[in-house]
C-alpha cells in the first residue's frame, strides 16, 4: 500500500512539474521570462525599422528596431498595437519612447514593450502583468477605457 501511495505521490509531482515548464514555454517552446513590472525601464529611440512579419526565432507580432543611445533595440509590439482600428501607425525616422521590461526569448535580446509614446498619443500595447491588451474600447471596473489616448 505504501509503496503505491509513494508511486502516485511522485507520479503527481512528475505531472506537476512538466505543467509548470509549459506554462513558462512561450512560442515553439521558448522559455520567456515572466514579465516583472519593477524591472521596467523607458527608452528613447528612432524607429529604424518596422518588422510586420517576424523571422525565425522572434516572438511572433510587430517588432520596432530603434536606434537607442545603447545600441539598437529589438522592442516587441505584439500582435494587436499595429491592427486594426485606431492602430499605431509608426514609420522609419519617428522618435519614440517606449516603456517595459528587457529580457531574453530563444537566446535573443527583446524589449517587451508596455507603452509606447509617438508624438502626442501613448499606446498601452501590454497591461502591468505583461499581457498584451487588445485594441479599441474595452470595459474594467465599468468604466470604458481605450488603449490609445493623447496626453499633452
Amino acid at each position: 500500500m505504501a509503496k503505491i501511495l509513494g508511486g502516485a505521490v511522485l507520479c503527481v509531482c512528475a505531472i506537476l512539474s512538466v505543467a509548470a515548464g509549459l506554462a513558462q514555454a512561450g512560442p515553439a517552446g521558448r522559455t520567456v521570462s515572466r514579465y516583472d513590472v519593477d524591472r521596467e525601464t523607458t527608452i528613447q529611440g528612432t524607429v529604424s525599422s518596422v518588422v510586420r512579419k517576424p523571422g525565425r526565432g522572434l516572438l511572433a507580432g510587430d517588432h520596432v528596431i530603434l536606434d537607442t543611445a545603447f545600441g539598437p533595440l529589438d522592442a516587441h509590439l505584439g500582435i494587436y498595437a499595429m491592427r486594426g482600428r485606431g492602430a499605431l501607425a509608426l514609420s522609419k525616422g519617428d522618435q519614440v519612447k517606449v516603456t517595459g521590461v528587457r529580457t531574453s526569448v530563444g537566446g535573443r535580446d527583446v524589449f517587451l514593450v508596455r507603452t509606447i509614446r509617438s508624438g502626442i498619443s501613448v499606446t498601452r500595447v501590454r497591461n502591468a502583468r505583461g499581457f498584451l491588451l487588445r485594441p479599441g474600447p474595452t470595459v474594467w471596473g465599468g468604466q470604458e477605457k481605450t488603449l490609445r489616448r493623447k496626453v499633452s
